[in-house]
């Protein structure tokens, strides 16, 4: 992190932070959390909580979610909704996004389900990048490689999940993930 100073036109260096080899790939953040993914060597998606007082003004770190079982590439895009209630990663290589919601009880990630299309091959980078919305209710997600045909090579999709009706009477956390047609 830097800080900018008006007076002489210049940067200072406040904080730095390291993990290991591939942290920082990809960053995202909402207000004062920010998701930082570690894809590869010991996979892991950290999240960073910007804590700010007349005393303190740094990152510290809020929780560190380990690469389930099997998954090598793990975080290689990350999307958290604006309400900071939901928490997107993604698993390329088994064509997967998994889903975390927000405990009320702990306040930490919690995993939820994942998400996946039928169909998919090794490849194919099924969320290579996310994208959500304030609630977290539509995630869009890349997969840039997926064939149209036999033909048409990397052609690519791109697919919109729907987790909720859009209204705040039936936004619940149980409901799944439906395609959107």
């Amino acid at each position: 992190r830097y800080r900018y100073y008006s007076d002489t036109n210049s940067y200072s260096s406040i904080q730095t932070l390291t993990q290991g080899a591939s942290f920082g790939s990809n960053i995202s953040y909402i207000d004062d959390l920010f998701v930082i993914s570690e894809p590869t060597g010991s996979p892991n998606v950290y999240i960073y909580q910007l804590i700010t007082t007349t005393l303190s003004n740094t990152l510290d770190l809020y929780q560190t979610i380990a690469a389930p079982v099997g998954v090598t590439t793990w975080g290689t895009s990350t999307a958290l909704s604006g309400d900071q209630n939901w928490l997107y990663i993604s698993d390329i290589d088994n064509n997967y996004v998994y889903v975390y919601r927000k405990s009320a009880l702990t306040d930490l990630y919690e995993y939820s389900t994942r998400i996946t299309v039928a169909g998919l091959v090794s490849g194919d980078t099924f969320g290579y990048s996310i994208a959500t919305d304030y609630y977290g209710d539509t995630v869009v997600v890349g997969t840039p490689y997926k064939d149209y045909d036999v033909n048409t090579a990397n052609y690519g999709y791109t697919y919109v999940f729907s987790r909720t009706v859009q209204n705040t009477i039936t936004r619940t956390s149980n409901q799944p993930f439906i395609p959107v047609v």
